[in-house]
């Protein structure tokens, strides 16, 4: 009766996880009768009628559509996290290359042929460069949507135009700002005798933009500590930043000691949808040898359409 008995750590641990166990086992067997009773099996629901274009074009996807296609999505998901360790690995280069490397589609694809490259490709990829490789490929098909030119390498050669997909706007600005502060760092160093090498602070550096632009770039130039100067564009004919206006703030920026920097043309602004004189801005840029951003995330699609390239061509 005295006696004092003490549970081995093994037995205390088990005891524990027991309830943890069971809940999971409970949460389990819910998931797995909410699927019987209302089709677990996404693939066997009855596909949708074919629509044509046209009928796209005006509902790009129909209510009934849409709810089956992310029930495939959540059945996906569970499934990858409830089976990864069983998923193969394939090499990129063991990759069938024409199902990677495939032009502009002319037409939308069903959304269960997009799931099923995702499964096929992409996910058995997840340790290698396969998902560089469709950021490569998807920038290309904008690019070649919205017929951008080729440009020049630093080796003075023509390439296709290149990019990067970013998660938000922000992280969009945070690299240009960065990248204009390495080349114009580099620049300085480049040109002027060691003894007179003097970084300059971040907050001598302006970014220039409308007043009308995205609150992400005030965010961005808030990370990098440079400052942000919002040129004034409000005018009874127009609403976007003009090169006289834009001239006027850097001319008082340089007399407080100040260097510009980069230069954020709106093609479609945040909340009026104005375009700042984009031709303007780009004789600016040359002439003064300071960076040009176009942000045209707003309103840039249109550019798909070749009969709206005439004010940028």
């Amino acid at each position: 009766m005295g006696k004092n008995l003490q549970r081995s750590p093994e037995k205390e641990k088990e005891s524990k996880d027991a309830p943890l166990k069971s809940n999971v086992n409970m949460l389990r067997s819910s998931e797995n009768a909410l699927r019987s009773e209302h089709g677990a099996d996404v693939n066997a629901i009855k596909e949708p009628q074919q629509r044509s274009e046209r009928q796209r074009l005006q509902e790009p996807i129909g209510r009934n559509e849409f709810i089956r296609s992310m029930n495939s999505v959540v059945q996906f998901i569970n499934e990858y996290f409830d089976e990864s360790h069983k998923q193969p690995v394939i090499p990129e280069h063991d990759v069938n290359s024409s199902r990677i490397h495939v032009r502009v589609p002319e037409k939308p694809e069903e959304f269960s042929e997009i799931l099923k490259d995702l499964k096929e490709i992409v996910v058995p990829n997840n340790s290698s460069p396969i998902i560089e490789s469709i950021e490569r490929i998807i920038c290309k098909w904008l690019s070649t949507a919205l017929a951008i030119p080729q440009m020049k390498t630093h080796l003075n050669e023509l390439r296709d135009p290149f990019g990067t997909v970013f998660y938000t706007p922000r992280d969009v600005f945070v690299s240009v700002i960065r990248h204009v502060i390495e080349k114009v760092e580099k620049t300085n160093e480049e040109n002027s005798p060691k003894a007179e090498k003097e970084r300059p602070k971040l907050s001598d550096y302006v970014v220039y933009c409308s007043d009308d632009s995205q609150i992400s770039l005030e965010e961005a130039c808030n990370t990098m500590k440079v400052r942000l100067r919002k040129v004034i564009t409000f005018d009874k004919d127009l609403s976007g930043m003009t090169g006289a206006n834009l001239l006027k703030q850097m001319e008082k920026d340089k007399a407080r000691g100040l260097i510009p920097l980069v230069i954020i043309a709106n093609y479609g602004s945040a909340n009026v949808a104005a375009n700042d004189e984009i031709w303007d801005l780009v004789k600016i840029s040359r002439n003064k040898k300071i960076w040009l951003h176009f942000d045209a995330s707003y309103a840039g699609c249109e550019w798909l359409d070749p009969n709206c390239r005439s004010n940028i061509q």
